[in-house]
């Protein structure tokens, strides 16, 4: 799976909290869809005059297939496969694909459509 990434900022965060630098505030996931997440983070300033500022930057990050549902809650899509008792199963993503133990099966390989589909 490609994953293009289009940030407002000019670094692209790991991991899910991005480590502040100097002048940067650490950024953490507000909010996820099927192919996109919002990051934020809020950077507080002190003026001259001892008062505190506090400004809220955003950006989102967009993909094809970024996230995945799990008990209606998105989460990260990865193109792990797993080994099973019975072949390979790829299922951390929005397609679930199962693979028999012998690929020259024929009709072996099984899709699995975001709305449930085979």
């Amino acid at each position: 799976m490609r994953r293009a990434f289009i940030a407002l900022l000019a670094f692209s965060p790991l991991a899910q909290f991005a480590q502040p630098t100097a002048n940067q505030p650490a950024y953490s996931i507000v909010q996820n869809g099927p192919h996109s997440r919002v990051w934020q983070g809020v950077n507080t300033t002190t003026n001259a005059d001892g008062s505190v500022q506090s400004k809220t930057s955003c950006y989102t990050e967009l993909a094809t297939g970024l996230n995945h549902l799990v008990a209606g809650q998105w989460v990260e899509s990865s193109e792990t496969i797993q080994i099973t008792p019975d072949g390979a199963a790829a299922t951390n993503g929005q397609h679930q694909v199962y693979f028999p133990a012998n690929i020259n099966t024929a009709g072996g390989i099984h899709l699995v459509m975001p709305d449930g589909q085979d």
